[in-house]
């Protein structure tokens, strides 16, 4: 772990579709192997109780900020303070 963590973002919907739970899980090898990062999650929607566990379950909360929607220019703004944009597809 050297200098600041990795800043990561993530924007689409809550779907299953997406993947989220792959993404939770690679972010869980990155951090057993003591890899610094965060994770900001902007969605719409509620968060699925899936998501919720698995970010528990893996010990990922104090990691991850989710964010429930914001307007266009916001999510613009974000992309200007992070390093690694991920786009959700399926």
């Amino acid at each position: 772990e050297v200098g600041n963590p990795l800043r990561l973002l993530v924007v689409g919907r809550f779907h299953w579709v997406k993947g989220y739970e792959y993404l939770l899980d690679a972010l869980f090898i990155l951090k057993k192997k003591h890899f610094s990062f965060k994770l900001t999650l902007v969605a719409q929607g509620d968060l699925p109780e899936e998501v919720l566990f698995q970010l528990n379950q893996l010990h990922l909360h104090q990691d991850v900020n989710l964010i429930n929607g914001l307007p266009y220019e916001s999510i613009l703004d974000q992309m200007k303070h992070q390093d690694v944009l991920i786009l959700p597809c399926p």
